[in-house]
């Protein structure tokens, strides 16, 4: 018995599949290394301005200079701590072939000044 048609129907049945697999792989791709550059960005802006008299406008550039929206920026400052909470959204690249237009991304992160020590929160 010749097997060859099967094969070849079973290989055309699986191509798509695998071409939307190794898409959305590497959507998460995207998604994780944008969340963890805000992430390092926030941390950095947290530890620079909390001691400094810096106001919202000055960190907002800090933000647009690494390349992050600053349309949903939330900056909460008291005495002793200060937290950044971000959201904004990045276009899906291959998402788009199961309907996926936008990804979110969320970063709120707190520092706190304990016994003259800053203490760097991720909520």
């Amino acid at each position: 018995m010749n097997r060859n048609g099967q094969t070849l129907i079973l290989f055309v049945i699986l191509i798509p599949v695998l071409l939307i697999l190794a898409a959305l792989v590497i959507d998460i791709g995207i998604i994780s290394n944008e969340k963890m550059h805000v992430s390092k960005v926030t941390s950095t802006i947290l530890k620079e301005t909390f001691e400094k008299e810096e106001t919202v406008e000055e960190i907002k550039k800090l933000y647009e200079k690494n390349n992050i929206p600053t349309e949903n920026l939330k900056i909460e400052k008291k005495e002793d701590q200060m937290t950044i909470e971000n959201n904004y959204e990045i276009n899906s690249i291959f998402g788009n072939i199961i309907g996926i237009k936008k990804y979110s991304i969320h970063c709120k992160k707190k520092i706190v000044k304990q016994n003259n020590q800053l203490k760097l929160i991720e909520e």
